[in-house]
């Protein structure tokens, strides 16, 4: 791709957030509003909303359905941002719609933030290739986020925990009310969350929107085994409907929730969808695949990519790890942002991890290796810094024996850094 189309978007600064819908309102406007021209899902939530998307994006896929995927943030290229049927925007279509952006706004004298103007190409993008279904995760928080400017079919809020509380506010009641912004008027929200706090605040939404709510345990009913091995298998009832033996070949308790939400809210869809029925969603759910969770990247010695980056993805994962790998040392990996809770974070892997080495992902973002050093010492680990996340790497697999598992975590940036560099240099 064009490095100056790059330089330009990314000098519009991703780490700049300007919650609210005046600027895209405007951007959309100027382009014919496109987010009006398409049918969408809309996804809220702090953590696993991403992987509720991948789900619905395979199910939808499996029926034969052509599906637009809007997810942030990339892993290791920008349009991963903006999905056709899991194929990224060709670089083609990216620098041309790009470049028509540009010069609407130069023109109409339009400002954007990066997210803005991102979530702008895509819901241009999918206009232009006539999408069936848009799948649309939010950026941050839901009722002053640039995607707010949907009125989709189904709205969904996945689990919410204490994050962005500069912008979002300081307690779950209140991010709670800012997610709970994308339930619409009259429509219909699924909420995966089991926390009570988060349900009443979202139920009392839904009630004030006169919107159709279906709650996690409630409304759509999941029954598991107890600490499974991969496939991951479980039955949904939902709508006096059964659906027995759905399986999914992601790691992770917490992703039969996600993977029976995004199967509940496509049962939902199937009076208007008639090809979701009981195959698809077998299917979408069997063959789904979600780069950067709880990933396998590498066999010997085992090395496992996880996008976590709050408290609460950190102790989901350090939970699983030892439910669905076998290894001797815990060897992690850790890249974390700064405004991320890393002495919780730290102490939650302390609990299970041997050795840490600590790094830095390439971005103004990234707390400093020598930090998170210090706050591991606390906890008597062996800890090694490598500030170069290629390095930090090399030091991993040359400490690493045959049996033990590197996990590589703390964020999306450092998930993705890793995974590229491990491309080009390991064969994964």
């Amino acid at each position: 791709m064009h490095r100056k189309i790059l330089d330009r978007i990314y000098a519009l600064n991703p780490s700049a957030i300007k919650l609210g819908l005046e600027n895209i309102s405007q951007l959309l406007a100027g382009l014919g509003n496109p987010h009006t021209k398409f049918p969408a899902i809309h996804i809220a939530g702090t953590n696993g909303k991403g992987s509720t998307a991948f789900f619905l994006n395979s199910i939808f896929k499996a029926a034969g359905y052509k599906t637009g995927m809007y997810l942030s943030p990339h892993l290791m290229d920008i349009r991963e941002r903006i999905t056709i049927c899991s194929t990224k925007i060709p670089e083609k279509n990216f620098e041309e719609l790009a470049n028509n952006l540009f010069c609407l706004m130069e023109k109409k004298k339009l400002p954007a933030t990066f997210f803005e103007f991102i979530t702008a190409m895509a819901f241009l993008y999918f206009q232009q290739e006539k999408i069936d279904i848009g799948i649309i995760e939010v950026g941050m928080g839901g009722r002053l986020d640039a995607t707010n400017v949907l009125v989709p079919l189904v709205s969904i809020i996945t689990e919410i925990a204490l994050e962005h509380t500069l912008a979002l506010g300081t307690s779950i009641r209140k991010i709670a009310g800012e997610k709970g912004g994308i339930i619409k008027q009259g429509g219909a929200v699924f909420i995966s969350s089991e926390n009570k706090e988060t349900v009443a605040v979202l139920k009392n939404i839904s009630k004030r929107q006169k919107a159709i709510c279906f709650q996690y345990g409630k409304n759509y009913l999941v029954e598991s085994p107890v600490n499974q091995a991969l496939p991951q298998k479980f039955s949904l009832t939902f709508q006096g409907k059964k659906l027995d033996k759905l399986s999914i070949k992601i790691p992770g308790c917490h992703q039969i929730k996600n993977s029976s939400t995004a199967a509940a809210a496509a049962l939902f869809l199937s009076e208007k969808y008639k090809a979701i029925n009981k195959n698809s969603i077998f299917d979408g759910l069997r063959i789904a695949k979600i780069p950067a969770r709880m990933e396998l990247a590498r066999k010997s010695p085992q090395v496992v990519i996880d996008a976590a980056h709050n408290h609460q993805s950190i102790t989901a994962l350090i939970e699983n790890i030892p439910v669905f790998f076998r290894y001797n040392k815990l060897i992690a990996l850790l890249g974390i942002l700064k405004d991320k809770d890393f002495k919780k974070i730290i102490q939650t892997l302390s609990s299970r991890v041997d050795i840490f080495i600590m790094t830095e992902p390439k971005t103004d973002r990234a707390l400093p290796a020598q930090l998170l050093e210090q706050r591991a010492s606390a906890f008597q680990k062996t800890t090694f810094i490598k500030k170069e996340i290629s390095k930090a790497l090399e030091k991993a697999k040359e400490i690493a024996e045959p049996e033990d598992l590197i996990l590589v975590t703390g964020s999306f940036y450092t998930a993705g850094e890793a995974l590229s560099w491990m491309k080009k240099r390991w064969i994964i």
